[in-house]
């Protein structure tokens, strides 16, 4: 028999039980759909020569106008500042951003993007969206929807 765990569900204060297999079936799953996915994003990336990583650090420096601190790339990223001196290192060595310092306080830096940058999301940001499309096509858009809503219904509950 399997083992069933409970898992609180916190918008509703309920507790449900789940089939452990259940659990690792959803685990499993979403494991192959992150692979797949990343897969799909990196080929498009490397041809371009930007790992996925500074990829996504240039596209949230570039969202913010110049207005992002290294600290709070971190916190955005989810790594620590070393990583972040590190990718930022590659980008301004790329080109792609460069670090101003901050009027207000000399001891921050802020990211911005260059126009080679910028040139570089233009390009990149619709070959992206054809390789992502392409590998969703198959799939009807109301499950999509709803994948769509179980996802940010794990993301909620994970943030308790």
């Amino acid at each position: 028999m399997a083992k069933v765990i409970d898992v609180k569900i916190k918008s509703t204060d309920q507790t449900k039980k789940y089939n452990k297999s259940t659990v690792f079936e959803i685990y499993l799953r979403h494991t192959r759909i992150d692979r797949k996915l990343r897969s799909t994003i990196e080929k498009v990336l490397k041809s371009n020569h930007i790992s996925l990583t500074e990829w996504l650090l240039l596209d949230i420096i570039n969202q913010q106008k110049g207005n992002l601190s290294m600290k709070q790339a971190a916190k955005i990223l989810g790594v620590n500042l070393p990583q972040i001196t590190s990718l930022t290192s590659r980008l301004v060595s790329q080109q792609l951003i460069v670090q101003k310092t901050n009027r207000h306080d000399r001891r921050q830096h802020l990211l911005q993007t260059t126009v080679k940058g910028r040139a570089l999301l233009r390009l990149v940001k619709p070959k992206l969206n054809t390789a992502v499309s392409h590998l969703m096509k198959p799939i009807p858009d109301n499950y999509l929807s709803f994948y769509n809503r179980v996802a940010d219904k794990l993301s909620e509950s994970s943030q308790v």
